[in-house]
């Protein structure tokens, strides 16, 4: 889930996926995320286990300013981990920034 500080802009993203895998026993999984977007930014990738999200501008000709937005992942069982956008982070149009999960505090 991502939380969005700026008013500009609002992200969700939602994707659900069941698979069952039988490798040396049965496996069960279930992934469920959302996405919608409000303006220019975009979650244009979520890696399936959370390892990294990427977050694009997709207007052709204005920056946008994304300094202290705040993406949270909620995992079941666990903690929260939120990782807030530093200052003077700016994404140019038609640029993306990856964010990885190694970047966040729990």
């Amino acid at each position: 889930m991502v939380e969005q500080v700026v008013k500009t802009h609002s992200l969700q993203q939602q994707e659900n996926t069941d698979s069952n895998r039988n490798v040396r026993g049965e496996t069960q999984t279930k992934t469920t995320s959302q996405k919608s977007s409000k303006g220019n930014i975009t979650i244009s990738e979520c890696e399936a286990t959370g390892k990294f999200i990427v977050l694009a501008n997709s207007h052709s000709s204005k920056e946008e300013d994304i300094s202290g937005c705040k993406l949270k992942q909620k995992v079941e069982g666990r903690g929260d981990i939120v990782y807030t956008i530093p200052s003077g982070v700016v994404l140019k149009p038609k640029h993306a920034v990856k964010v990885s999960k190694f970047n966040c505090q729990q």
